[in-house]
């Protein structure tokens, strides 16, 4: 995930000597796109140096839920650290990313009552182009999370996130929806699959990361597609990558039963779309993306 205001951040701990700081250290591994160094960097900066800069980026970076898992009450215990802490030179990490942090909880928490004001949160103008932002509300509409749902904004909106984000996020996440979302009419199954084959190859190498979300995605599309045997091949490709990648972050163990359920449904000509009662938000009802009894039941 790339993060356009840090850019002239990571310039300013350069030329200020703290490039090898704890945050500049997690500024240049996000530079990088690598969420999974950068979080114990800003972790450590917020709990040892009272940095509110690091705190906020550590509860924002813990809803991310791509190279790291999201974690709820992770990021609501450093935002509430954020919040105690004095925002020093940094403010426009506070003005930029705090309401950020502070929307992803209030979304995914268990009171449907703050998921308005979480939209509003971010409907600011300075998140026009940037793309965690329009994922969100891209999301938030094909569900009807905070807003009315509206399956062709939520569409628009995805494709402007894809138009202007710097990773294949966007992509994998859209066309995820494209092929599992509950309503038949926003699906676009061989859409989907364009856009996932667009990226797979780059994903065939080892050390990459974020094999195992790519691969469960392409899988997905292909079931969509009827093309269940690839979509079996790769399915055990995610959960191939998924084992390796639980080495490091055994919080990945959750999405295990979830792609192996995926797996047999694949295995009986059936492919994996989530149901009416089912939500995408953590901390909502019905997060289990695929539990045992969806396997004889879904169609």
């Amino acid at each position: 995930m790339k993060f356009p205001i840090l850019c002239l951040l990571i310039t300013l701990t350069q030329l200020t000597g703290c490039a090898y700081s704890n945050i500049g250290r997690g500024y240049s591994y996000l530079d990088d796109d690598n969420i999974r160094e950068a979080l114990p960097l800003f972790e450590k900066a917020a709990i040892e140096e009272n940095s509110k800069e690091a705190a906020i980026m550590a509860s924002f970076l813990y809803m991310s839920d791509f190279q790291v898992p999201l974690n709820l009450a992770k990021a609501e215990e450093f935002y509430l650290l954020a919040e105690e802490l004095d925002g020093g030179y940094y403010s426009q990490i506070d003005q930029y990313f705090m309401p950020l942090a502070k929307a992803r909880i209030l979304i995914h928490d268990d009171d449907d009552e703050n998921d308005a004001e979480a939209m509003k949160l971010i409907r600011a103008d300075r998140y026009a182009t940037y793309a965690p932002v329009l994922r969100m509300l891209g999301k938030a509409y094909a569900f009807g999370k905070g807003v009315d749902q509206n399956l062709a904004v939520s569409a628009r909106l995805y494709e402007r996130a894809m138009e202007y984000d710097g990773t294949d996020y966007s992509l994998i996440s859209y066309s995820w929806w494209l092929s599992a979302h509950p309503a038949v009419e926003y699906r676009r199954p061989q859409y989907a699959v364009q856009l996932m084959e667009e990226i797979v190859p780059d994903y065939q190498g080892e050390g990459v990361r974020n094999r195992s979300y790519v691969f469960d995605g392409y899988a997905g599309a292909l079931a969509a597609n009827g093309r269940y045997g690839d979509a079996i091949v790769n399915q055990q490709k995610a959960i191939e990558y998924l084992n390796q990648e639980r080495a490091d972050y055994p919080d990945f163990a959750e999405r295990l039963s979830w792609y192996e359920c995926r797996l047999q449904n694949y295995k009986k000509n059936k492919p994996w779309h989530m149901t009416e009662n089912q939500t995408p938000y953590v901390g909502s009802a019905g997060i289990d993306f695929c539990v045992p009894e969806t396997v004889a039941n879904n169609q």
